[in-house]
């Protein structure tokens, strides 16, 4: 399974961003947690609590998810983490717009 994942920074609300999960697997997936840390050596994930709720995606389907609470910064690299009840996660990295 994997799960395929584009990121909305929402620019009109600089406390949020949502995303759009995608199964692009083999079998149904259920999101157990989604996280956020800058794309720094050492940072450390923090869990985004208002979007941590099981979600289930079948194969071939997507989901929105959000908006989630994030107070991010402008022009910043983010690693964003959906993980799984399984145990498998998916991480991408996204920057943030330039503007707020």
């Amino acid at each position: 399974m994997t799960l395929d994942c584009c990121e909305r920074f929402m620019a009109d609300r600089a406390s949020a961003f949502g995303l759009d999960v995608r199964n692009t697997g083999s079998v149904d997936a259920v999101i157990e947690s989604i996280s956020i840390r800058s794309n720094q050596a050492g940072s450390l994930f923090t869990m985004i609590e208002d979007a941590s709720v099981a979600k289930t995606i079948g194969v071939g389907s997507h989901i929105l998810v959000g908006p989630a609470t994030f107070t991010w910064e402008t022009s910043t690299s983010y690693v964003i983490r959906v993980t799984t009840t399984t145990g498998f996660y998916y991480e991408a990295v996204f920057t943030s717009p330039s503007t707020k």
